[in-house]
């Protein structure tokens, strides 16, 4: 399992360009790979997940088995799969604030088999936004931020 938090660590160390000594390397990480326990299934926990992001209309842009991407390269992983998602309207008016944004939208849900269950994680805007130079009470992160919380809530209880 360590292979499969380095790997959701990582790519969120990648986009952030986050910079300075290892302790502040450390805390990035952690803040990246926050995520809930599941009262479901993988199975379920996706399908809801899915309903969530339809019921609130927004873009799922890409669905990332990566499960099915180690099978097919041989090797074995528990079932991970990646949401790319968000509001095209939402996300433009954060990128015209700053359009280095780009880097880090759309959004990111990850929801993934563990020893002690389904975690679901989520891209972190607040820190995003802070990241990017927008204060992270910026009306529309903390829009997007309350979303996230009730599509976490929804998908995991």
């Amino acid at each position: 399992m360590k292979n499969i938090v380095l790997g959701v660590a990582l790519s969120g160390v990648a986009v952030s360009g986050c910079a300075g000594n290892a302790q502040d390397y450390n805390q990035h990480i952690v803040s990246e790979i926050q995520g809930t326990v599941s009262v479901s299934n993988f199975e379920e926990t996706n399908q809801k997940l899915k309903a969530a992001f339809e019921k609130r209309k927004l873009t799922v842009f890409a669905v990332i088995d990566h499960a099915a991407g180690a099978k097919g390269a041989g090797l074995e992983l528990a079932p991970n799969t990646l949401y790319i998602f968000g509001n095209p309207k939402a996300g433009t008016l954060l990128m015209q604030e700053n359009s280095a944004l780009g880097m880090q939208l759309p959004l990111k849900a990850l929801v993934r088999q563990t020893p002690n269950g389904v975690v679901v994680s989520v891209s972190n805007i607040q820190e995003i936004a802070v990241q990017n130079g927008l204060p992270e009470d910026h009306p529309v992160v903390m829009k997007i931020s309350g979303l996230l919380t009730q599509i976490i809530a929804e998908t995991t209880s």
